[in-house]
């Protein structure tokens, strides 16, 4: 058998592969490494569009889903809300309080009217407003006592108005809504009637003349 020649297998390593072709191989199988631990450590960070890791598409596409991106929402607009609507509520105590008022004052004779609407709020606060209510409706059966009696319906008439928010709305009178309706509607109907004689005070006294005489009897 014939003898290889010297030097015929130079350059080649196990499998005759050249030795130059092997250190490229190791370099690429070294930068492959070093790239896989580059990205091993690296932090995770999701596209804006991406779901959370785990999260199906079902889950994604739930009305509850907020993505982690998402923009706050723009604040409520519920206070300037609500206060457009107690500015209306408002505007309705005025305008009944004027049109009761200019009745008043077109028939004449309203007795003591300007002095029993400035009093009345003190009565409600120390005796409840069904008894100042009744006292009012009491005093007021006399004719020479007539500005109670005016005052007593003019107050009953804005608690038993026809609108759904009115405190004893659908009650048969205004005694009838109290001693039947629930503590709620009790509280309710005594801020109302503070607040609508307010509006009584103001145009009455703007509106309406003294009584002749020595004065305003109470």
């Amino acid at each position: 058998m014939a003898k290889p020649k010297k030097g015929g297998g130079k350059g080649k390593g196990r499998g005759g592969a050249p030795a130059s072709n092997r250190a490229a191989q190791r370099a690429d199988n070294r930068r492959r490494a070093e790239e896989a631990r580059e990205r091993a450590s690296a932090p995770i960070i999701a596209p804006e569009s991406s779901r959370p890791l785990g999260m199906s598409e079902a889950a994604e596409a739930s009305p509850n889903y907020i993505p982690l991106n998402a923009k706050p929402s723009q604040p409520s607009q519920t206070p300037a809300r609500a206060k457009n609507l107690r500015g209306s509520a408002d505007q309705r105590r005025a305008e009944f309080a004027l049109n009761r008022i200019n009745m008043r004052k077109l028939a004449g004779n309203y007795g003591n009217y300007r002095a029993h609407v400035r009093s009345l709020p003190a009565t409600i606060m120390t005796s409840g407003l069904g008894q100042a209510l009744a006292m009012e409706q009491a005093q007021g059966s006399s004719d020479k006592m007539i500005g109670h009696r005016l005052l007593f319906e003019d107050v009953t008439s804005w608690l038993l108005q026809e609108w759904s928010t009115s405190p004893y709305h659908g009650a048969a009178d205004i005694f009838d809504g109290i001693t039947r309706g629930p503590e709620e509607a009790y509280l309710r109907a005594q801020d109302e009637t503070m607040a609508i004689l307010q509006w009584l005070k103001l145009f009455a006294e703007a509106k309406l003349e003294k009584p002749s005489g020595a004065g305003e009897r109470i």
